[in-house]
């Protein structure tokens, strides 16, 4: 039996067309299997970023509540509401408390 080159050649390159159309199959799957990875990730990242934008509309929307509810005429309005009086010098008590007893007490407020 005599081989010739050309016939291993043939082999040898029947077997490397084969393996290359495999592997540029396998690359085409995996190809498409990213790009719908890649669409699913931008989709969930866009809902991400409109719940991310909902909420801070959200908490801006409940700091100017907060900071509204905090203004003195909408105490006294629902302190009036509840029944409350408001507080002036003829209805408050004034206690006075020596100096001596206080010391020991930190009274200035700090941020």
């Amino acid at each position: 039996m005599r081989f010739s080159l050309t016939q291993i050649s043939d082999r040898v390159l029947t077997g490397v067309t084969l393996v290359s159309g495999v592997v540029l199959l396998i690359s085409c799957f995996e190809l498409v299997r990213m790009q719908y990875e890649v669409r699913m990730l931008t989709a969930e990242k866009e809902r991400a970023e409109r719940v991310r934008h909902a909420l801070l509309d959200e908490a801006s929307q409940l700091a100017l509540d907060l900071s509204k509810a905090a203004l003195p005429k909408y105490v006294i309005e629902r302190a009036g509401a509840l029944g409350y009086v408001n507080a002036d010098v003829t209805n408050t008590i004034m206690i006075q408390v020596p100096a001596s007893r206080l010391g020991h007490i930190r009274l200035e407020v700090r941020k």
